[in-house]
């Protein structure tokens, strides 16, 4: 199974006589809201993309540079219809599948010498690590770390004990703890690479920022995102 369908709330009673006494920074029981700063996200969005696209080698000549010619829009937002399916299996979804990011001329296809976007190795399945605009809903157990979001019911689990969790066809999900940071690492079939970690903003508790960084055969990508702590009333 690679996505859950249960709603966060029901999973998270299943999960409570497991969780920590102890409320953590960035993930805790109960859970903790993050919501993104959408504006400052897309802001941040734009200039890694044209950060990335420098750093792109220039197509051979008589090389059609393909999509890669045009300004891709910030990663991160709603996938479109019918792409996620079970987490990216349907059509538009599946790592190298027709229209998939994976697919021909995406990173790591085998179609276009170059990638569309270096942005577009942060595929929709992988929107629940960091997503770019709705809020992000941490919980963290004995065992894992649960993350939901609020515009859905569905979440994703990442086992503290290291071991990857399939999150699509051809993409495993890692959760590691590391000097007090949360990181995920998210690797798929086709070599791409997503490293997030979670850090709070040392002179704004409230703060938190997510750095990501991907590479793959589509370049090399880093971006950071900004979420604000949600306290319940």
């Amino acid at each position: 199974m690679t996505r859950l369908r249960w709603t966060l709330p029901v999973l998270l009673c299943l999960f409570t006589a497991h969780a920590p006494l102890a409320a953590q920074d960035i993930a805790g029981d109960p859970p903790v809201r993050w919501q993104a700063d959408a504006r400052q996200n897309k802001r941040l969005a734009k200039q890694a993309e044209k950060a990335a696209r420098k750093a792109m080698p220039a197509p051979a000549h008589g090389e059609r540079g393909g999509d890669g010619d045009r300004e891709a829009p910030p990663q991160g937002g709603k996938p479109p219809e019918g792409g996620m399916g079970d987490m990216g299996g349907g059509p538009g979804g599946g790592p190298g599948g027709p229209g998939g990011h994976g697919g021909p001329g995406g990173p790591g296809g085998g179609g276009g010498s170059h990638a569309a976007s270096p942005a577009a190795m942060l595929r929709p399945e992988m929107e629940f690590a960091a997503p770019l605009s709705d809020s992000l809903v941490l919980y963290r157990t004995r065992e894992a770390i649960v993350f939901g979001r609020s515009d859905s019911a569905d979440v994703v689990i990442l086992p503290l004990s290291g071991d990857g969790t399939r999150i699509a066809p051809g993409v495993q999900a890692f959760v590691r703890q590391a000097g007090g940071d949360l990181r995920v690492e998210i690797v798929t079939s086709n070599d791409i690479h997503v490293d997030y970690r979670y850090r709070p903003d040392p002179a704004d508790p409230s703060s938190l920022k997510v750095a990501i960084e991907a590479h793959g055969p589509g370049g090399r990508y880093q971006v950071e995102r900004v979420y604000r702590r949600v306290t319940a009333k």
